[in-house]
């Protein structure tokens, strides 16, 4: 799959997209319930390569941090000043990102970048703080989110997140989503031209959306793999 940032015009759908804001959303722990979560790192990866995160030299903190550097934070956590959300870009097992309140961090990157994979590296204690159900979100424009990646099955989490400290578990493969159709090359449509929003999950369904008066000539499209299928523009039709 190619990743490109702005629309191909000239087929109905992205082929890919790149991404300036990710987000990880905790679920539930190894310890059910549980409230305190823990994980040293998020490694991002593009074609085999991890991301590396430009975390600037001036001492800044989440959101406070410029717009040309690479940050992390959370909108209503609760970590100590040195467990904070940041603490995952830094790949320095000797750091971690606790949140009493497992609240979700928001990525913000420099610049859009697009990802294959990703992973977690575990913390340096109490292995009952480990995420063991959880999703990975992304979004072009910090409104429209969309799950790339989840894990919604506790047996499976519990495999897949080790139980030995300062640990990478395995690389976990985006699901690459979809832009809606382009507004300009569908005549007598809406701005969103898909009823579940402008951008979609992979494996989901766009129900094409005409303006009053008009039918759409294909009802449903299905984004599969950062394409939607048909792979072609539907219509607008004067009923």
């Amino acid at each position: 799959t190619t990743y490109i940032e702005s629309r191909d015009l000239f087929h109905c759908c992205e082929r890919g997209m790149a991404l300036q804001y990710y987000k990880f959303v905790t679920i539930d722990l190894r310890l059910e319930g549980y409230n305190v979560f823990q994980i040293a790192d998020l490694e991002m990866s593009y074609s085999g390569k991890p991301l590396v995160f430009n975390l600037g030299n001036d001492g800044c903190i989440g959101q406070s941090c410029p717009l040309d550097v690479d940050t992390a934070y959370s909108i209503d956590g609760d970590a100590p000043d040195k467990e904070l959300p940041q603490n995952i870009l830094d790949m320095n097992l000797e750091t971690k990102w606790l949140d009493y309140k497992k609240s979700p961090a928001i990525i913000r990157l420099a610049k859009k970048k697009p990802i294959h994979n990703y992973r977690l590296r575990t913390a340096n204690d109490e292995a009952i703080r480990d995420p063991v159900l959880w999703n990975l979100q992304g979004s072009p424009d910090y409104v429209n989110w969309v799950i790339m990646h989840e894990v919604a099955n506790r047996t499976l989490g519990e495999a897949l997140v080790p139980l030995n400290r300062s640990t990478w578990s395995t690389n976990f493969t985006i699901e690459i989503p979809c832009y809606a159709p382009t507004q300009a090359f569908i005549p007598n449509s809406p701005n969103i031209t898909c009823q579940e929003g402008d951008i979609l999950r992979s494996g989901s369904n766009c129900t094409t959306l005409c303006n009053d008066g008009f039918t759409p000539s294909i009802r449903t499209l299905l984004c599969k793999r950062a394409q939607l299928y048909p792979d072609s523009f539907y219509n607008c039709i004067a009923d």
